[in-house]
């Protein structure tokens, strides 16, 4: 497959989706927002930088073009790596599943695919990477080629105190403002209250600036969707959850205000 889009645009934003939380719903999120940012119109290519388990590839029931390790040793090049997804009208690259090949590839060879991702990125509105721990070497690549940083936590204490290492660790990038989401409340309320009383007071702490980008309802359709491998978009398109990753898209694309939050 080849990019959905053939002329170039002007200018991209390349968004980096990180938690150190497993079962946060990353990986979920990443793919919801994608097809949010379709429904509103916008060119959108997922990169799957985390791999492993239930990747986006699994999630989404497709299969991989390519081993990354074609990718990075050059036997293939990322216009040969786009999945065929034939269900949304988004361009998804995605390692196999259970590979893991980002986290134990040389510096150099990472360094190249960044790169040539960010070239592919002029033919898109917007870049979704799926990022795993920010601490390896293959993130921290990724992050640098990415023009804004969204943390997902949820509500439970561990998640929390993950937040605030990875709020730490990001301080330390050139990233100076992060968007927040915070999935499986059970009310924005909830989220708004979480946000105000621990991530504020942990940013102010580490000086870093963040903002409360969205909420998630918490909703059992999320888990039975991805147990079927549909989108929840899809399978349940007036859920709450669905409705919410929209929301973030809108505000995403400026056609929502802030205050909404």
């Amino acid at each position: 497959m080849k990019p959905t889009q053939t002329n170039a645009k002007p200018e991209c934003k390349i968004i980096a989706i990180c938690s150190e939380t497993k079962g946060a719903g990353k990986t979920w999120l990443s793919i919801e927002l994608c097809r949010a940012l379709v429904m509103l119109q916008k060119r959108v290519l997922l990169f799957d930088a985390n791999g492993g388990l239930e990747n986006a590839a699994w999630q989404t029931g497709v299969t991989a073009a390519c081993s990354y390790h074609d990718l990075l040793s050059g036997k293939t090049t990322l216009n040969n790596a786009f999945c065929a997804f034939d269900k949304v009208h988004f361009d998804m690259i995605a390692s196999p599943y259970g590979e893991n090949a980002l986290s134990t590839a040389p510096l150099g060879r990472l360094q190249l695919l960044a790169e040539d991702l960010g070239l592919l990125a002029k033919f898109y509105d917007y870049v979704i990477i799926d990022i795993g721990c920010t601490h390896e070497k293959a993130e921290q690549l990724f992050l640098r080629q990415s023009t804004d940083v969204i943390l997902l936590t949820t509500p439970d204490s561990d998640a929390l105190v993950e937040a605030y290492k990875e709020l730490e660790f990001l301080k330390k990038t050139e990233h100076r403002e992060v968007g927040i989401v915070i999935n499986k409340v059970y009310s924005a309320n909830e989220g708004k209250q979480i946000f105000k009383t621990v991530i504020q007071s942990a940013a102010e702490l580490i000086n870093i600036r963040t903002f409360l980008l969205g909420t998630i309802s918490r909703d059992a359709r999320v888990k039975e969707s991805i147990s079927s491998r549909e989108l929840v978009s899809e399978r349940y398109p007036d859920c709450e959850s669905a409705k919410d990753v929209l929301n973030i898209a809108q505000i995403l694309c400026k056609e929502a205000p802030n205050e909404a939050f």
